[in-house]
């Protein structure tokens, strides 16, 4: 199953300094939760207002996986730090 995340920041928000702490949150997330095989963080290179800002892509073990990533104290504490920070938030399963 892969987990996506599409994630609009407010405008300004999201320099060098987010984008590495979201990889190191994510690569501690990828080593500390079981059911996560794999993480992808893109940043969009193509500057409209429909777009978003970065794409988190995961990939999980199952449906199972999901709801342990979801409730892990590592995304728990990186979503209540980003959230302030978020426009706009969407997700999508397969």
């Amino acid at each position: 199953m892969v987990h996506y995340v599409m994630i609009k920041f407010q405008e300004g928000y999201l320099g060098e300094e987010h984008i590495a702490m979201i990889r190191d949150t994510y690569t501690e997330m990828l080593e500390a939760i079981d059911g996560i095989l794999g993480v992808e963080i893109h940043e969009n290179i193509i500057e409209r207002d429909s777009n978003a800002d970065l794409m988190i892509r995961i990939e999980l073990e199952g449906a199972a996986a999901l709801d342990t990533y979801l409730n892990h104290p590592l995304h728990v504490a990186f979503a209540k730090e980003a959230r302030p920070n978020i426009v706009k938030m969407v997700t999508f399963d397969r």
